[in-house]
């Protein structure tokens, strides 16, 4: 494990959150940290806000399903990633998926990797849309792809999928060949979206239906 000892980023967030950090370490000259499930929303807000660290940049935010991790099944790769002088990771854990954030400081010129791990019978996290906005549409793509539900977000929907779509299309036990039929078409916006399109003056196109 790296000595990371002289890491502002670390350092300060011992400092401030010393019971939410459950692991930091430096993986291929990334910097990766693992934060207590409960607690990702005040470390973000410590992110960005603390004028040591300044992430002011949430460049993503995605899931990741280990319940096949190593598995090999037919017509796909197996879910491993082998680095030449690196062992492949072996995993000892309970949780099925992981929320991974990556930060960027333009500032102080620094970058973070969050983890989160997130157990299959309780897939919710906190929104950090109140500190980053763009995290609204991040947000909706793991929840759309792995089901992942964010406590606290403005406009939880899919993103990506239809909505008569079935199940969460990155998740392992997804078939790769199982389809689902659009039956209808509907609007990509809200009702409230399309009253404040046409306040401001922007043209929308109708549904062929209407």
């Amino acid at each position: 494990m790296a000595d990371l000892s002289q890491n502002v980023t670390v350092r300060v967030l011992k400092e401030k959150h010393p019971s939410s950090i459950l692991e930091a370490d430096e993986k291929l000259g990334y910097l990766v940290i693992t934060v207590r499930r409960e607690d990702i929303l005040k470390v973000c807000r410590t992110l960005k806000e603390d004028p040591e660290m300044d992430y002011n940049l949430m460049l993503d935010i995605c899931g990741v399903d280990y319940s096949a991790f190593g598995q090999k099944r037919e017509g796909t790769v197996a879910a491993t990633i082998e680095w030449p002088g690196h062992e492949a990771p072996k995993l000892e854990r309970k949780e099925r998926f992981d929320v991974v954030y990556h930060l960027y400081s333009f500032p102080k010129k620094h970058r973070v990797r969050l983890k989160v791990r997130v157990p299959e019978e309780d897939p919710v996290v906190d929104s950090v849309t109140s500190v980053w906005k763009v995290a609204n549409w991040f947000e909706r793509e793991a929840y759309d792809l792995f089901g992942i539900t964010f406590k606290g977000h403005p406009d939880l929907r899919r993103i990506l999928c239809h909505q008569d779509f079935k199940g969460h299309a990155l998740r392992k036990d997804y078939a790769p060949d199982r389809r689902h039929l659009l039956s209808h078409t509907y609007d990509a916006f809200r009702p409230e979206d399309i009253e404040r399109f046409e306040r401001e003056g922007i043209q929308v196109a109708k549904n062929p239906e209407q």
